[in-house]
C-alpha cells in the first residue's frame, strides 16, 4: 500500500483569473489537502481523484492552476500516469525552492514503486514575484513572499473580470489612484501624464488583440492592472505599500500575480509591459508551457513592430540590453535549453545568457514561421497530456534536433554578426580528425614496443570548442576507457603498446553535442 508524499504548501497564482469571478475557495483546497493527508488516495482513490480533477477543472476554466492540487492528483495516480506528471512539475512551476524540487524529484522516483515517504507541508502559501531590471543584482529581495490565506484573499479582491470595469476603477480610486484609463483588457494608472497614460493604454490593447488573433490565443479573462511611475523611488514605495515587497534600486519592473498587476518605472518602458502581456496570454492559454517557451516568447515582444493585416512581430535590435550576454561559447545547446526546468533557466549565474538564448530561439521560430505551431502544440494541454518537449519542437519545425541546432546556430551567427570563426557544431565536427603519432622505444619478447599519443587534430578555432575527449582502447588495456588531457590542445592521450587496433574517441563540444571518431592506430 502506498503512503502519501506531500510537498511544501506552495501557491503560484497565474496572472489571469476569472470571468464570473467565483474563485475556487481556499476552504475547498484545504479540505482536499486534509483528506489527502489522512490517506484518502488509499481509502477511496476513485472519489479523491474525481474531486481533485473537479477542483483543477474549475481552476482551469478560469485560467488558473495550483501546484498543490497538481501534486496531490499526480501522487494519487502512481505509478502511471502519476510518476511522469510528477517529474514534469519543476519544469512547469517557477520559483520552487531547491527543497521543493528535491522533494518532487524523490516523489517521482518513488512513485514508480508506489512507496512514497510521508511529508507534512507547512500551512503557508508562497507567491512567486518576478522582477525585471539591470540583471546585475538581486531584483526582488523577498522574492518568495510569505502570505497567509487571508492576505492572499485580500489581493484577490483586486481582481476583476472584463465585465466589471466600473467596479475595478472604483477600487483603484479608493486606493488613491485617481487617473485610470480602461480598455477591454487593461487598467492603466500611475504618475505619467494624462496623454501618455492614454497612449500606453491604447497601445497595450492593440498588442494583446494582435497577439491573441495572430497566435490563436484567448485574450485575458481578468483585467490586468498596469502601474506606471516616473521614478524608481515611486516604484519602490509602491512595492512596499501595495505588495509588502522590498525591491532593489536596479529593478525596472515587477509582476505581482496575486492581484494580476504589472508595476513599471519609466526606465522599463512599454517594452516591459509588452513582455508581461505575452506572459499573461501564455499563463491563460498554455499554463503548462515549458520555461524556455514562456520566457522566450515574452522576451521576444519586449521590442515589437505593428505589421499590416493586424499582425505583430517581435523586433530584433542589436543594442538590446540582452544581446551582450550572448557569446558563441556560452550559448547553451538547444537540446539542453528545451529540457531546462525553471530552476535551471533562472540559475543565478547563467540566467542572463539562458534567457537571452530563449528570446533569440523564439525569434528564430517566428522568422521561420513555426512559433504559432509550437504554441498551439501546448495550447490547452494539461499536465497529464504533455509530450516530450524536444519532440514537440521537432514536429512543429519538421526538423530533427541536430539539424535544428545547426540551423539556429547559423541563423544566430548571422543575426549577431559573429565572425565565420563562430562555426556551427556540424562545421566543427567536420574539421576535427582523430590521429596519432608514435616512436619506437624498445624490442621486448620478440615484439616492437612503441610509445604513442592519440589526439584530436584540426584548426585551433575548432579545437577550442572541445570540452572533453574520451578514448576507447582495445579491451586488453586496463582501463580500456581513458580521458584525454584537457589542459593540452587536442586533448591528447599518451600510452605504450606493441599492437595496432582500431581506436575510438568520443568528442564533446561546449554546446553539449558529441561525435565519435574512429582511427586505425599507426606506428609507421
Amino acid at each position: 500500500m502506498k503512503t502519501m508524499y506531500i510537498i511544501r504548501w506552495v501557491l503560484l497564482i497565474a496572472v489571469i483569473s476569472t470571468t464570473g469571478f467565483s474563485i475556487p475557495s481556499q476552504a475547498g483546497l484545504t479540505e482536499l489537502r486534509q483528506r489527502y493527508e489522512s490517506g484518502a488516495c488509499n481509502q477511496d482513490q476513485n472519489r479523491m481523484v474525481e474531486d481533485l480533477r473537479a477542483y483543477r477543472r474549475e481552476l482551469w476554466l478560469k485560467g488558473r492552476r495550483n501546484l498543490q492540487s497538481d501534486f496531490m492528483l499526480a501522487s494519487c495516480l502512481c505509478p502511471t500516469p502519476g510518476a511522469d506528471a510528477l517529474s514534469k512539475l519543476p519544469a512547469r512551476y517557477r520559483g520552487l525552492s531547491s527543497e521543493d524540487t528535491n522533494q518532487i524529484s524523490r516523489a517521482a522516483s518513488e512513485c514508480w514503486g508506489e512507496q512514497l515517504a510521508r511529508y507534512v507541508p507547512p500551512g503557508t502559501a508562497i507567491a512567486f514575484v518576478g522582477g525585471k531590471g539591470s540583471m546585475q543584482e538581486e531584483l526582488v529581495k523577498n522574492e518568495h513572499s510569505q502570505m497567509t490565506p487571508e492576505v492572499t484573499l485580500e489581493y484577490e479582491r483586486r481582481l476583476f473580470s472584463r465585465h466589471n470595469i466600473q467596479q475595478a476603477v472604483e477600487s483603484l480610486h479608493r486606493r488613491g489612484f485617481q487617473r485610470v484609463f480602461t480598455g477591454d483588457n487593461f487598467l492603466v494608472t500611475g504618475d505619467y501624464e494624462h496623454d501618455e497614460l492614454r497612449f500606453i493604454s491604447s497601445l497595450m490593447e492593440q498588442v494583446v488583440q494582435r497577439l491573441a488573433r495572430q497566435y490563436g490565443l484567448e485574450p485575458p479573462r481578468t483585467l490586468i492592472t498596469v502601474y506606471l511611475f516616473n521614478t524608481r523611488e515611486q516604484l519602490q514605495r509602491h512595492a512596499r505599500e501595495e505588495h509588502d515587497l522590498q525591491i532593489s534600486s536596479g529593478t525596472w519592473a515587477y509582476t505581482f500575480p496575486l492581484d494580476a498587476s504589472v508595476s513599471v518605472w519609466r526606465s522599463g518602458g512599454a517594452g516591459t509591459v509588452g513582455h508581461e502581456v505575452m506572459h499573461a496570454l501564455l499563463d491563460q492559454n498554455l499554463p503548462y508551457a515549458p520555461p524556455w517557451l514562456n520566457e522566450g516568447s515574452a522576451a521576444l515582444f519586449e521590442e515589437f513592430k505593428m505589421l499590416d493585416g493586424n499582425r505583430i512581430a517581435g523586433r530584433f535590435r542589436r543594442d538590446h540590453w540582452r544581446i551582450p550576454f550572448l557569446k558563441p561559447r556560452d550559448v547553451p545547446a538547444l537540446e539542453a535549453l528545451l529540457s531546462m526546468d525553471w530552476g535551471q533557466l533562472d540559475d543565478a549565474q547563467l540566467f542572463q545568457v539562458r534567457h537571452a538564448t530563449a528570446k533569440m530561439f523564439a525569434m528564430y521560430l517566428q522568422e521561420i514561421g513555426s512559433l504559432r505551431s509550437v504554441l498551439n502544440a501546448y495550447k490547452g494541454r494539461d499536465l497529464f497530456e504533455l509530450d516530450d518537449d524536444i519532440g514537440v519542437v521537432e514536429r512543429a519545425t519538421s526538423m530533427g534536433i541536430a539539424r535544428l541546432q545547426d540551423s539556429f546556430q547559423e541563423w544566430l551567427r548571422g543575426k549577431l554578426g559573429w565572425s565565420d570563426s563562430a562555426m556551427t557544431d556540424q562545421q566543427v565536427f567536420e574539421q576535427l580528425l582523430l590521429v596519432n603519432n608514435a616512436r619506437f622505444i624498445e624490442q621486448r619478447s620478440g615484439r616492437s614496443w612503441y610509445q604513442w599519443t592519440a589526439f584530436i587534430s584540426g584548426p585551433s578555432e575548432a579545437r577550442e570548442r572541445i570540452v572533453s575527449v574520451r578514448y576507447l582502447l582495445h579491451p586488453t588495456f586496463n582501463p580500456s576507457e581513458r580521458m584525454g588531457d584537457a589542459s593540452r590542445p587536442g586533448h591528447p592521450l599518451t600510452t605504450r603498446g606493441w599492437g595496432v587496433f582500431t581506436l575510438r574517441a568520443v568528442v564533446i563540444l561546449d554546446s553539449g553535442r558529441s561525435r565519435e571518431y574512429v582511427h586505425r592506430l599507426r606506428f609507421d
